[in-house]
């Protein structure tokens, strides 16, 4: 985890190889993750925030960002993405959607 705001957001990101048939990961410290750029590795950094939408209602929002440290490594995750970016918007707006369900089911 990167970073929180106690109920209204939670930061969470990775260091890996994700362009690898078998994801080879980093373990990186929270401190130093942003400044992270040993050559050969991709960053991503994803969160999750709520905050007030209207009576009664809240936004969820979800952003991720991605960052690589060296050329290779951008031309090799560019591939990667191209890949599976279908799936993993797939994947988001299905789980996007349980979280509304499950929300408004508990109202």
């Amino acid at each position: 985890m990167l970073g929180e705001r106690d109920g209204a957001e939670i930061a969470f990101g990775a260091v890996g190889r994700f362009w690898q048939p078998v994801i080879e990961w980093r373990s990186v410290d929270p401190t130093t993750f942003r400044g992270f750029d040993e050559p050969g590795w991709g960053k991503i950094a994803a969160n999750f925030s709520v905050r007030p939408y209207g009576p009664g209602a809240t936004l969820l929002s979800y952003e991720c960002r991605t960052a690589t440290t060296d050329p290779r490594s951008r031309r090799r995750f560019a591939r990667y993405w191209w890949l599976i970016r279908p799936f993993v918007a797939h994947i988001l707006r299905a789980t996007l959607r349980q979280i509304k369900a499950n929300a408004e089911a508990a109202r």
